[in-house]
């Protein structure tokens, strides 16, 4: 029977360790906080992380004291109400009454969120403990694989153009006679015979005409 209870025992202790897991991911290229309880999302959030010049460091961080009512005194006493450090330098999850600026980097380094917001968080982590919680900053941006860069596609060389050759216009659009035209050394005949032709006012289809003997 002791065996029976004992084993009991263990199975019960073993849920609970497994239940206490309290997960806080911040990702600062999207300023979102993502709260997963025992491997399920719970809830997701849109935070501020440091400002230029005051960067939120990245890192895996074991929460380590909560304080309901926090002033900042730093930062002329700023309220930072239900603040849950994670850095010995003072970083902390807080909320912010300057919730217009949610989602965008806006903080001198803790990570702001809206009050109501922040006390739950703060509820959860004191019910389940400083001990079954882990907080996570990181940057999206940085784990995405970097773009493979293209391959330039191989093309012929260009094929020169002759110096001069002699075009006639179409029946009713001028005289009869040869209009000299220069070609401009381009790789494609095409536009080289289309500037020419707009010089002297030939119409496109004429060009066209003109490009595709020139090409045979």
């Amino acid at each position: 029977m002791f065996r029976v209870f004992f084993g009991a025992l263990i199975a019960v202790s073993t849920i609970t360790v497994g239940q206490a897991n309290v997960l806080v991911t911040i990702d600062k290229s999207s300023q979102q906080m993502t709260v997963a309880v025992d491997g399920k999302e719970r809830w997701a959030w849109p935070v501020s992380t440091g400002r230029g010049g005051y960067a939120t460091p990245s890192g895996s961080f074991p929460p380590f004291r909560l304080e309901k009512d926090h002033f900042s005194e730093e930062w002329d006493e700023a309220p930072m109400p239900h603040s849950i450090f994670f850095t010995t330098k003072g970083h902390a999850i807080h909320g912010t009454f300057d919730k217009r600026r949610l989602g965008s980097p806006a903080s001198h380094g803790c990570v702001r969120l809206a009050p109501e917001n922040a006390a739950k968080l703060f509820a959860l982590v004191k019910d389940r403990g400083l001990a079954n919680t882990k907080v996570v900053v990181a940057n999206s941006e940085s784990r995405r694989p970097k773009a493979k860069p293209v391959q330039p596609i191989d093309q012929p060389p260009a094929q020169p153009l002759p110096d001069v050759f002699y075009v006639t216009p179409p029946q009713g659009r001028s005289n009869t006679r040869l209009i000299r035209v220069a070609p401009i050394a381009t790789t494609d005949k095409l536009v080289g015979l289309r500037l020419q032709a707009d010089r002297f006012r030939l119409p496109a289809i004429f060009v066209i005409l003109v490009a595709a003997n020139r090409s045979n």
